[in-house]
């Protein structure tokens, strides 16, 4: 297979000329080929998977130490050090939102302070997924959600950290009694500034036409499974996925900010 320009490289990867020189001169992502004369690198097309991490890595700050040392292991072992770079990743979030409480002490009229010194009335949830090379890496903690749609079949992959799923799952409330209860907005896990911040994270396995959705309380909150299911089985391209679930969630009188991703998993392009 023909060699890539490094024109065409950087466009394909993501990563501009200018920090693929770098990375080749840190021996981060070395080129397959340079010209002796010229000094001109020419890549495989096999390098963009390795690429495009590295890219995604730099995206979420990671050293370029770290990016080295996980460049050096095998795939499976890359999965972990990137699952653990995001747990790294969510610790900062979490002091970057007590360095918000720090700055306005007064939580406001009426909100709570938990016993870490958090205030209730500020924080945020997570979820996000990222490609390590050989799996996902998915993160979350909160109410917003993660749906795989896989083989016709659409399932939550995520667990909702609120007060009304704890009790669904303790036998003193009812799935169908959950939606409306008086307290089901109440998260026993956020991004709040505490001290006992604990994300779920793991490792998925991916396949080939497995789609993602990715999606804040404000969606799936307003629209039934079952139509999640229908816009995401009937729609074939994800931005268009997107708008007709935004337009649904606004059409159902939803009272809540609406944010969704959708995701496919497709052959690289080279």
């Amino acid at each position: 297979m023909a060699l890539l320009t490094i024109g065409e490289f950087a466009r394909l990867s993501r990563l501009s000329p200018k920090a693929l020189r770098l990375y080749d001169e840190l021996g981060l992502l070395r080129p397959r080929q340079v010209d002796p004369l010229t000094g001109y690198r020419r890549y495989a097309p096999e390098q963009l998977e390795e690429a495009r991490l590295v890219a995604w890595l730099r995206r979420l700050g990671m050293p370029l130490a770290r990016i080295r040392r996980i460049r050096e292991l095998d795939g499976p072992a890359t999965a972990r050090e990137v699952a653990a770079f995001l747990a790294d990743a969510v610790a900062r979030a979490n002091r970057a939102v007590r360095d918000l409480v720090d700055l306005d002490p007064d939580p406001g009229a009426g909100a709570e302070v938990d016993p870490a010194g958090a205030s209730r009335a500020v924080g945020t949830t997570l979820t996000a997924l990222l490609w390590t090379g050989s799996a996902l890496a998915l993160v979350h903690i909160g109410d917003s959600r993660a749906y795989l749609l896989r083989g016709g079949e659409l399932r939550q992959i995520t667990h909702d950290h609120t007060f009304v799923r704890s009790m669904v799952e303790d036998g003193r409330l009812r799935p169908e009694e959950a939606a409306t209860h008086p307290q089901r907005l109440l998260l026993l896990r956020a991004l709040d500034g505490g001290a006992a911040t604990f994300p779920d994270i793991g490792l998925r396995e991916v396949r080939r036409g497995d789609r993602y959705l990715l999606c804040s309380d404000g969606l799936s909150g307003a629209v039934p499974a079952a139509e999640l299911h229908r816009v995401l089985v009937t729609t074939t391209e994800p931005e268009q996925a997107v708008r007709a679930l935004v337009a649904l969630a606004n059409g159902s009188g939803g009272a809540d900010n609406v944010t969704c991703v959708v995701a496919d998993v497709v052959p690289a392009v080279t």
